[in-house]
Protein backbone atom coordinates (compact mmCIF):
# COMPACT_ATOMS: atom_id res chain seq x y z
CA UNK A 1 0.00 0.00 0.00
CA UNK A 2 2.94 2.42 0.91
CA UNK A 3 4.67 1.34 -2.73
CA UNK A 4 1.35 2.45 -4.20
CA UNK A 5 1.15 5.58 -2.37
CA UNK A 6 4.59 6.98 -3.19
CA UNK A 7 3.69 5.88 -7.18
CA UNK A 8 1.19 8.21 -7.05
CA UNK A 9 2.88 11.06 -5.30
CA UNK A 10 5.67 10.83 -7.17
CA UNK A 11 2.86 10.89 -10.19
CA UNK A 12 1.65 14.18 -9.04
CA UNK A 13 4.91 16.16 -8.49
CA UNK A 14 6.04 15.31 -12.16
CA UNK A 15 3.03 16.30 -13.41
CA UNK A 16 2.68 19.80 -11.19
CA UNK A 17 6.19 20.25 -11.87
CA UNK A 18 5.61 19.98 -15.54
CA UNK A 19 2.84 22.78 -15.27
CA UNK A 20 4.87 24.94 -13.43
CA UNK A 21 7.62 24.77 -16.04
CA UNK A 22 4.83 24.88 -18.87
CA UNK A 23 3.60 28.20 -17.35
CA UNK A 24 7.16 29.97 -17.56
CA UNK A 25 7.46 28.68 -21.19
CA UNK A 26 4.82 30.34 -22.07
CA UNK A 27 5.69 33.58 -19.90
CA UNK A 28 9.29 33.68 -21.55
CA UNK A 29 7.44 33.10 -24.95
CA UNK A 30 8.80 29.76 -25.56
CA UNK A 31 5.58 27.89 -26.86
CA UNK A 32 7.07 24.71 -28.42
CA UNK A 33 8.48 24.05 -25.21
CA UNK A 34 5.08 25.44 -23.55
CA UNK A 35 2.77 23.00 -25.23
CA UNK A 36 5.41 19.59 -24.70
CA UNK A 37 5.32 20.59 -20.37
CA UNK A 38 1.45 21.72 -20.27
CA UNK A 39 0.90 18.28 -22.12
CA UNK A 40 2.27 16.20 -19.67
CA UNK A 41 -0.52 17.84 -17.00
CA UNK A 42 -3.37 18.14 -20.04
CA UNK A 43 -3.25 14.30 -19.98
CA UNK A 44 -3.06 13.46 -16.48
CA UNK A 45 -5.22 11.16 -14.97
CA UNK A 46 -3.74 11.86 -11.21
CA UNK A 47 -4.78 15.27 -11.21
CA UNK A 48 -8.09 17.48 -10.93
CA UNK A 49 -10.22 18.67 -13.60
CA UNK A 50 -9.48 21.99 -12.27
CA UNK A 51 -5.46 21.98 -12.80
CA UNK A 52 -5.63 20.00 -16.02
CA UNK A 53 -8.20 22.69 -17.91
CA UNK A 54 -5.29 25.18 -16.48
CA UNK A 55 -2.73 23.31 -18.31
CA UNK A 56 -5.15 23.07 -21.51
CA UNK A 57 -6.06 26.70 -21.24
CA UNK A 58 -2.30 28.33 -21.12
CA UNK A 59 -1.53 25.19 -23.73
CA UNK A 60 -4.26 27.26 -25.97
CA UNK A 61 -3.05 30.27 -25.82
CA UNK A 62 0.48 28.51 -26.86
CA UNK A 63 -1.34 27.00 -29.36
CA UNK A 64 -2.96 30.56 -30.75
CA UNK A 65 0.43 32.09 -30.46
CA UNK A 66 1.95 29.81 -33.23
CA UNK A 67 -0.79 29.73 -35.48
CA UNK A 68 -2.37 26.53 -34.85
CA UNK A 69 -6.07 27.76 -34.69
CA UNK A 70 -7.73 24.41 -34.63
CA UNK A 71 -5.44 22.78 -31.67
CA UNK A 72 -6.47 26.05 -29.88
CA UNK A 73 -10.12 25.55 -30.39
CA UNK A 74 -9.95 21.78 -29.82
CA UNK A 75 -8.55 22.49 -25.89
CA UNK A 76 -11.21 25.08 -25.35
CA UNK A 77 -14.20 22.85 -25.93
CA UNK A 78 -11.97 20.20 -23.86
CA UNK A 79 -11.67 23.04 -21.22
CA UNK A 80 -15.89 23.79 -21.36
CA UNK A 81 -16.70 19.60 -20.90
CA UNK A 82 -13.90 19.43 -17.97
CA UNK A 83 -14.63 21.85 -15.99
CA UNK A 84 -17.38 23.96 -13.93
CA UNK A 85 -14.83 26.24 -12.79
CA UNK A 86 -16.82 30.07 -13.91
CA UNK A 87 -13.54 31.96 -14.12
CA UNK A 88 -11.24 28.96 -16.26
CA UNK A 89 -14.90 28.59 -18.40
CA UNK A 90 -15.16 32.77 -19.41
CA UNK A 91 -11.93 32.45 -20.06
CA UNK A 92 -11.86 29.85 -22.38
CA UNK A 93 -15.08 31.70 -23.75
CA UNK A 94 -13.00 34.74 -24.10
CA UNK A 95 -10.16 33.12 -26.27
CA UNK A 96 -12.80 30.87 -28.56
CA UNK A 97 -13.93 34.66 -29.37
CA UNK A 98 -10.88 36.47 -30.10
CA UNK A 99 -9.56 33.64 -32.17
CA UNK A 100 -12.50 35.10 -34.42
CA UNK A 101 -14.79 32.02 -33.50
CA UNK A 102 -18.64 32.54 -32.64
CA UNK A 103 -19.47 31.75 -29.12
CA UNK A 104 -22.83 29.71 -30.15
CA UNK A 105 -19.95 27.31 -31.52
CA UNK A 106 -19.30 26.12 -28.24
CA UNK A 107 -23.06 24.73 -27.71
CA UNK A 108 -23.43 21.47 -26.83
CA UNK A 109 -25.83 19.33 -29.71
CA UNK A 110 -28.58 18.65 -27.67
CA UNK A 111 -30.42 21.74 -26.92
CA UNK A 112 -32.24 22.60 -23.63
CA UNK A 113 -35.46 21.65 -25.09
CA UNK A 114 -34.27 17.91 -26.01
CA UNK A 115 -33.01 18.07 -22.25
CA UNK A 116 -36.67 19.35 -21.14
CA UNK A 117 -38.19 16.34 -22.92
CA UNK A 118 -35.75 13.61 -21.89
CA UNK A 119 -36.35 14.91 -18.32
CA UNK A 120 -39.98 14.27 -18.49
CA UNK A 121 -39.30 10.78 -20.65
CA UNK A 122 -37.56 9.81 -17.98
CA UNK A 123 -39.93 10.65 -14.89
CA UNK A 124 -42.72 8.96 -16.63
CA UNK A 125 -39.98 5.54 -16.89
CA UNK A 126 -40.11 6.06 -12.88
CA UNK A 127 -36.13 6.41 -13.94
CA UNK A 128 -34.93 8.49 -10.77
CA UNK A 129 -31.15 8.09 -11.57
CA UNK A 130 -31.91 9.16 -15.01
CA UNK A 131 -33.78 12.16 -13.88
CA UNK A 132 -31.54 13.23 -12.15
CA UNK A 133 -28.68 13.51 -13.90
CA UNK A 134 -30.75 16.20 -16.48
CA UNK A 135 -31.55 18.73 -13.52
CA UNK A 136 -29.60 20.47 -10.98
CA UNK A 137 -30.65 20.26 -7.36
CA UNK A 138 -33.06 22.76 -6.64
CA UNK A 139 -35.49 20.49 -9.25
CA UNK A 140 -34.20 17.16 -7.94
CA UNK A 141 -35.29 18.50 -4.74
CA UNK A 142 -38.40 19.15 -6.27
CA UNK A 143 -38.63 15.10 -7.27
CA UNK A 144 -37.59 14.11 -3.87
CA UNK A 145 -40.95 16.31 -2.39
CA UNK A 146 -42.77 14.67 -4.59
CA UNK A 147 -41.17 11.24 -3.46
CA UNK A 148 -41.92 12.13 0.11
CA UNK A 149 -45.48 13.07 -0.66
CA UNK A 150 -46.09 9.90 -2.98
CA UNK A 151 -45.08 7.89 0.20
CA UNK A 152 -47.09 9.72 2.90
CA UNK A 153 -50.27 9.63 0.61
CA UNK A 154 -51.97 6.36 -0.10
CA UNK A 155 -53.25 6.33 -4.15
CA UNK A 156 -50.43 8.71 -5.82
CA UNK A 157 -47.85 7.60 -7.29
CA UNK A 158 -44.55 7.65 -8.08
CA UNK A 159 -41.81 9.81 -10.15
CA UNK A 160 -44.61 8.44 -13.35
CA UNK A 161 -47.19 10.56 -12.23
CA UNK A 162 -45.21 13.67 -11.77
CA UNK A 163 -43.79 13.16 -15.24
CA UNK A 164 -48.05 13.13 -16.37
CA UNK A 165 -48.37 16.49 -14.55
CA UNK A 166 -44.92 17.86 -15.82
CA UNK A 167 -45.74 17.29 -19.23
CA UNK A 168 -48.40 19.16 -19.35
CA UNK A 169 -45.86 22.12 -19.50
CA UNK A 170 -45.18 22.88 -23.39
CA UNK A 171 -42.09 24.69 -24.40
CA UNK A 172 -43.54 27.99 -26.29
CA UNK A 173 -39.78 29.25 -26.83
CA UNK A 174 -36.15 28.13 -26.06
CA UNK A 175 -33.69 31.23 -25.38
CA UNK A 176 -29.86 30.92 -25.22
CA UNK A 177 -27.93 33.41 -23.17
CA UNK A 178 -24.94 35.13 -25.25
CA UNK A 179 -22.37 37.52 -24.01
CA UNK A 180 -22.39 38.24 -20.52
CA UNK A 181 -25.65 35.37 -20.34
CA UNK A 182 -23.54 32.63 -21.80
CA UNK A 183 -24.25 29.06 -20.33
CA UNK A 184 -27.56 29.69 -19.55
CA UNK A 185 -30.81 29.51 -21.52
CA UNK A 186 -34.45 30.12 -21.18
CA UNK A 187 -37.80 27.82 -21.29
CA UNK A 188 -40.71 29.36 -22.02
CA UNK A 189 -43.87 26.93 -20.65
CA UNK A 190 -47.47 27.16 -21.04
CA UNK A 191 -49.32 25.12 -18.57
CA UNK A 192 -52.27 23.30 -19.93
CA UNK A 193 -54.01 20.55 -17.07
CA UNK A 194 -57.09 20.78 -15.61
CA UNK A 195 -58.47 23.98 -14.76
CA UNK A 196 -55.04 25.47 -15.16
CA UNK A 197 -53.43 27.19 -18.13
CA UNK A 198 -50.46 29.33 -16.40
CA UNK A 199 -46.90 30.77 -18.13
CA UNK A 200 -43.83 29.67 -16.27
CA UNK A 201 -40.19 29.68 -17.19
CA UNK A 202 -37.30 26.92 -17.10
CA UNK A 203 -33.78 28.31 -16.61
CA UNK A 204 -31.00 26.02 -17.69
CA UNK A 205 -27.64 26.23 -17.07
CA UNK A 206 -24.68 24.60 -18.50
CA UNK A 207 -22.34 22.00 -16.34
CA UNK A 208 -19.56 20.96 -18.45
CA UNK A 209 -21.39 21.51 -21.68
CA UNK A 210 -24.14 20.04 -20.78
CA UNK A 211 -27.23 21.54 -20.21
CA UNK A 212 -29.08 21.28 -16.89
CA UNK A 213 -32.74 22.26 -15.73
CA UNK A 214 -32.54 24.64 -13.19
CA UNK A 215 -34.74 26.97 -11.20
CA UNK A 216 -38.32 27.88 -12.15
CA UNK A 217 -39.58 31.18 -12.44
CA UNK A 218 -43.25 32.02 -12.14
CA UNK A 219 -43.87 35.34 -13.89
CA UNK A 220 -47.63 37.25 -13.40
CA UNK A 221 -49.49 38.84 -16.03
CA UNK A 222 -47.56 42.06 -16.59
CA UNK A 223 -44.97 41.11 -15.10
CA UNK A 224 -41.47 42.18 -16.19
CA UNK A 225 -38.41 40.10 -16.83
CA UNK A 226 -35.10 41.08 -16.63
CA UNK A 227 -33.06 42.10 -19.27
CA UNK A 228 -31.18 39.52 -21.06
CA UNK A 229 -28.04 39.31 -23.73
CA UNK A 230 -30.21 35.73 -25.54
CA UNK A 231 -31.08 34.82 -29.36
CA UNK A 232 -34.24 32.78 -29.85
CA UNK A 233 -33.08 29.40 -31.05
CA UNK A 234 -35.82 27.66 -33.63
CA UNK A 235 -35.77 24.06 -34.15
CA UNK A 236 -33.80 22.79 -37.17
CA UNK A 237 -37.44 21.00 -38.16
CA UNK A 238 -38.98 24.15 -37.99
CA UNK A 239 -36.75 26.12 -39.94
CA UNK A 240 -37.05 23.23 -42.57
CA UNK A 241 -40.88 24.21 -42.77
CA UNK A 242 -40.72 24.68 -46.51
CA UNK A 243 -39.73 21.86 -47.22
CA UNK A 244 -42.38 20.12 -45.88
CA UNK A 245 -44.97 21.92 -47.42
CA UNK A 246 -44.33 20.65 -50.18
CA UNK A 247 -45.49 17.15 -49.05
CA UNK A 248 -49.07 15.86 -50.85
CA UNK A 249 -50.99 16.13 -47.80
CA UNK A 250 -54.21 14.50 -47.95
CA UNK A 251 -57.43 17.32 -48.08
CA UNK A 252 -59.22 15.63 -45.53
CA UNK A 253 -56.83 15.69 -43.29
CA UNK A 254 -56.15 19.39 -44.65
CA UNK A 255 -59.52 20.55 -43.76
CA UNK A 256 -59.75 18.69 -40.13
CA UNK A 257 -56.41 20.35 -39.32
CA UNK A 258 -57.96 23.91 -40.92
CA UNK A 259 -60.82 23.97 -38.49
CA UNK A 260 -58.99 22.89 -35.04
CA UNK A 261 -56.76 26.18 -35.98
CA UNK A 262 -59.85 28.05 -36.40
CA UNK A 263 -60.92 26.72 -32.65
CA UNK A 264 -57.09 27.79 -32.15
CA UNK A 265 -58.42 31.57 -32.26
CA UNK A 266 -61.63 30.57 -29.90
CA UNK A 267 -61.92 33.04 -27.24
CA UNK A 268 -62.46 30.51 -25.25
CA UNK A 269 -59.88 28.57 -23.27
CA UNK A 270 -61.31 25.60 -22.72
CA UNK A 271 -61.97 25.32 -27.04
CA UNK A 272 -57.84 26.12 -27.38
CA UNK A 273 -56.60 23.63 -25.03
CA UNK A 274 -59.25 20.79 -26.59
CA UNK A 275 -57.64 22.06 -30.51
CA UNK A 276 -54.41 21.92 -29.26
CA UNK A 277 -55.17 17.96 -28.21
CA UNK A 278 -57.18 16.97 -30.74
CA UNK A 279 -54.41 18.44 -33.25
CA UNK A 280 -51.97 16.18 -30.86
CA UNK A 281 -54.35 13.13 -31.66
CA UNK A 282 -54.09 13.52 -35.15
CA UNK A 283 -50.56 12.29 -34.81
CA UNK A 284 -47.48 12.47 -37.15
CA UNK A 285 -48.77 12.29 -40.35
CA UNK A 286 -50.78 15.67 -40.13
CA UNK A 287 -47.14 17.15 -39.11
CA UNK A 288 -47.08 18.63 -43.20
CA UNK A 289 -50.44 20.11 -42.37
CA UNK A 290 -49.90 21.80 -38.87
CA UNK A 291 -46.63 23.24 -40.25
CA UNK A 292 -48.51 25.56 -42.64
CA UNK A 293 -49.77 27.53 -39.51
CA UNK A 294 -46.26 27.96 -38.27
CA UNK A 295 -45.88 31.62 -39.26
CA UNK A 296 -49.64 32.75 -38.95
CA UNK A 297 -50.37 36.21 -38.37
CA UNK A 298 -51.75 35.45 -34.82
CA UNK A 299 -48.98 35.09 -32.48
CA UNK A 300 -50.50 33.12 -30.04
CA UNK A 301 -51.16 30.51 -32.70
CA UNK A 302 -48.37 30.34 -34.28
CA UNK A 303 -46.44 29.48 -30.57
CA UNK A 304 -49.20 26.87 -29.97
CA UNK A 305 -48.81 25.36 -33.21
CA UNK A 306 -44.90 25.41 -33.03
CA UNK A 307 -44.91 23.31 -29.43
CA UNK A 308 -47.49 21.16 -31.29
CA UNK A 309 -45.06 20.32 -33.84
CA UNK A 310 -42.10 20.15 -31.62
CA UNK A 311 -44.09 17.58 -29.64
CA UNK A 312 -45.11 15.26 -32.45
CA UNK A 313 -41.62 15.07 -34.01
Amino acid sequence: MAAVSNLVLSAVMTVTSSLDDGLQDFQKKRYEAAISNLTVTATSHVLSGTLQSVALLYRARAYRCIGNTNAAVADIRNIIGLTEEETLVRAARGLFKELGRKETELLPEVGPKIVWQRYIDALRANDGKKAGSLVTDQIAGMMRQWMTRAQMNAGVGGLEQYGLSMGNYQVMKEEIGIGPDAGKAWLTMSYAGGHMNVAAELECVLRKNEWKLSMWNHWGRGAVRPARHTMQVESKKVADGEAAKRVAIPEDLRAKVADLVKKLRSGQSTARRGARNDLVLLGTNAVPAIREYLNDVDPEVSESIRAIVDRLE
